[in-house]
């Protein structure tokens, strides 16, 4: 059937109201904000990247306190300069009241500011510096008797080379540090050695610690006769030692450990790599037992309440399936918004990587520190539904290398 002129040109414009109205629906949709915060008990808020965790300590009480823990892309907010700054979040402003020693009050970020000082500044909204992690792994020049595999990243061999090693020979492969102290050599002969993340605040460069009896050589010596002091760049006999890397995605640093018996010498090679978690999905208590959808996120956090003065933590007992991968050890963070409640109550956060689309169900148990094969005093068990990842972005290449580039004999 034809339409007319005027017919066409009616349904032509009746189409494009009805074009706008849907984009206006959407619009309407994606610029709506969360709903508001219940102050009255405990909740989680979800929106976005944002997560805001609010808690009520001893409700009822004279000592009722009011506790919340702002976080983005799956990092804790630290405090700002000034009382009352605050963040436009989609539950509206959420302002720092401080953390005032009592147990009464108002903690950490509130949707009120505080009535006795003036409402500060706007914050930006915070960048992607914070879900930054630093990877190490471990060689040898030669075999160790352990399961043997040869380094093969032309970038490793070449700053290998630098320090006047052939060939490098795996000990451990890459596994992120944290703050806990992960054990990287430990035998009779040689004694024990151990690295960690000392120094993540946000504008400053990382800094890891290696705790052990033995030298390090932070850039390789020039050779005999050549100018320069190559004392400079190490550090003698002490059980710590500091290595700093700049907080940029794709940094790379590669320095020389010696273990030091007073006997025999045993030279160990530490490759540290700087890489960006991406988009975070953090988890909760909330999702116990429960399958979470997983789009368009590069990584994923389980929060699990603890106390690590206790004698117990969170561990991971089991992940069934390929869509995830641990990242490191389960990490401790005390709860910040309050000194006296930091000794009753904290954080285990544990790391995972998104892998590819499927399915993963991750196992977590708390139990005591030294109570391996005995029951659990409490479990969560999650199923992760990997239907999509972002972009990601950590690097498999270098961006910036920090060594030195003199060569130096064997």
């Amino acid at each position: 059937m034809c339409l007319s002129r005027i017919d066409r040109s009616v349904c032509s414009g009746l189409c494009t109201l009805v074009l706008l109205f849907l984009s206006w629906v959407a619009w309407a949709a994606a610029a709506e904000p969360a709903g508001p915060i219940d102050d009255s008990k405990d909740g989680v808020y979800q929106s976005g990247l944002w997560r805001y965790e609010f808690s009520v300590s001893s409700p009822g009480s004279k000592s009722q306190g009011y506790h919340g823990k702002l976080l983005y892309n799956g990092v804790v907010l630290p405090p700002p300069a000034q009382t009352n700054d605050y963040y436009q979040t989609p539950w509206g402003p959420m302002y720092w009241v401080g953390q005032p020693v009592v147990l009464w009050g108002s903690h950490g970020w509130m949707s009120n500011p505080l009535v006795r000082a003036p409402v500060g500044q706007a914050l930006p909204v915070p960048s992607d510096e914070g879900t930054l992690i630093v990877r190490v792994k471990t060689l040898t020049p030669e075999p160790l008797g352990t399961p043997d595999r040869l380094e093969k990243t032309d970038w490793v061999l070449a700053a290998l080379k630098d320090f006047g090693a052939d060939e490098g020979h795996v000990q451990a492969d890459w596994y992120r540090l944290g703050a806990q102290p992960v054990t990287f050599h430990d035998t009779k002969r040689w004694g024990t050695a151990h690295i960690r993340l000392a120094d993540t605040r946000p504008g400053k460069p990382f800094a890891v610690e290696i705790i052990g009896r033995g030298t390090l050589l932070l850039t390789p010596a020039p050779p005999e006769g050549a100018p320069g002091d190559s004392t400079l760049s190490r550090l003698n006999l002490n059980p710590t030692h500091t290595v700093e890397l700049p907080r940029q995605v794709g940094a790379t640093r590669l320095v020389k450990f010696t273990l030091n018996n007073f006997i025999d010498n045993l030279e160990m090679f530490l490759v540290f790599r700087v890489e960006s978690l991406g988009k975070v999905l953090v988890i909760g208590p909330e999702a116990n037992g429960k399958t979470v959808a997983v789009r368009d996120f590069d990584a994923i956090a389980i929060r699990l309440p603890g106390l690590a003065s206790s004698g117990q933590t969170w561990a991971v007992a089991s992940v069934d399936g390929k869509a995830v991968e641990p990242l490191g050890g389960v990490e401790y963070e005390p709860d910040t918004t309050n000194a006296l409640r930091a000794a009753l109550q904290g954080t285990f956060v544990a790391l995972f990587r998104v892998q590819q689309k499927g399915r993963a169900t991750v196992a977590l148990n708390y139990r005591p520190l030294a109570a391996e094969g005995k029951k659990a005093a409490k479990s969560f068990r999650v199923r992760l539904d990997v239907q999509s990842s972002a972009t990601g972005a950590s690097a498999e290449a270098p961006a910036k290398t920090v060594s030195g580039s003199q060569k130096s004999r064997r």
